[in-house]
C-alpha cells in the first residue's frame, strides 16, 4: 500500500489476493485486483489468449493456489468474451 500511495502510482490498481486484505485496501478508496483480474487484463492488451489464462490458472492450482473449476471456468469465460470484443 505504501507504494500505492505514491504520485506516480495513484489510480494503479493494488494486486492483492488474499480476501480480508482486500477489504482493508478497499475501505481505503484503493482500485484492488487479484492474480486473475490481472490475467484478464492481458487479455484485453493482447498479451495473452484466454487459452493461456486458463493454463497460467490451472498451473497455479496445481501447485497449491486455492482456485476452484468454478472460479478457473468464470475466469476462462470472462478472457474469451474479452478476446471477442478486441
Amino acid at each position: 500500500m505504501a507504494l500505492a500511495l505514491r504520485p506516480e502510482f495513484i489510480g494503479a490498481p493494488v494486486l492483492i489476493d488474499e480476501r480480508s486484505a482486500r477489504a482493508v485496501v478497499k475501505k481505503a478508496g484503493f482500485h484492488v485486483t487479484g492474480f486473475a483480474g490481472l490475467l484478464l487484463s492481458a487479455v484485453g492488451v493482447e498479451l495473452l489468449t484466454a487459452e493461456q489464462v486458463k493454463q497460467r490458472l490451472d498451473a497455479c492450482r496445481h501447485q497449491g493456489t486455492h482456485y476452484g473449476e468454478r472460479f478457473i471456468e468464470g475466469i476462462y469465460q470472462s478472457a474469451q468474451a474479452n478476446e471477442r470484443e478486441r
